[in-house]
């Protein structure tokens, strides 16, 4: 069931700071939502294998603090 606390950018990015949640986990919550909400037709097409192929990505990142990820590093775009 897709965690609906999600909703707002600064809990997201503190979860993600202070390693409660990873980029992948936020991906698949709202996967989740997408999928559950189908009948809506809001999406014509998802990518759901890119979208969790650069969240592993942006999580390796994070771990190495390679670069900073920015102001937006954890907001969803649809």
């Amino acid at each position: 069931m897709p965690d609906t606390t999600l909703d707002e950018l600064s809990e997201i990015q503190l979860r993600l700071m202070d390693g409660r949640l990873t980029c992948l986990q936020l991906v698949e919550n709202y996967l989740d939502r997408i999928d559950n909400q189908r009948d809506l037709n809001a999406y014509v097409e998802v990518y759901e294998e890119e979208a969790r192929k650069r969240a592993i990505e942006l999580d390796r990142i994070h771990e190495k603090k390679e670069r900073p990820l920015g102001k937006l590093w954890g907001a969803v775009f649809s």
